[in-house]
């Protein structure tokens, strides 16, 4: 759907997502959400606690996450210590235990 936007819409779209960073507001629209009822497999669809919740968002809600998303990572990555692996992009806690290992072992091999 967005893909489909004329370019001065997407120019909008960029005006009202630097104003969000800008004066630190989500508007209430973008907040909305539909929520969806969806049955647990195998579950009775008499029962209440047989359901999950689904919220479906807006597309201009999701991209405007994702740009702030972005931003956010692009302006902190720099002030990251070396040894913080996990919530980073391309990281993750595994690669940290990995490393944690493999220093173990050479610290036992070198006696």
């Amino acid at each position: 759907m967005l893909q489909r936007l004329p370019i001065k819409s997407i120019f909008r779209l960029f005006e009202i997502i630097n104003a969000i960073l800008e004066f630190h507001h989500f508007p209430n629209a973008f907040k909305a959400a539909i929520l969806v009822p969806i049955i647990k497999s195998g579950k009775n669809a008499q029962e209440p606690v047989s359901y999950r919740p689904i919220s479906l968002l807006s597309s201009l809600s999701k991209v405007a996450e994702a740009v702030i998303l972005t931003r956010l990572q692009e302006a902190t990555e720099s002030h990251m210590i070396p040894y913080q692996f996990g919530f980073r992009r391309k990281l993750s806690t595994v690669q940290q235990l990995l490393g944690t290992t493999e220093s173990i072992r050479k610290g036992f091999e070198s006696g």
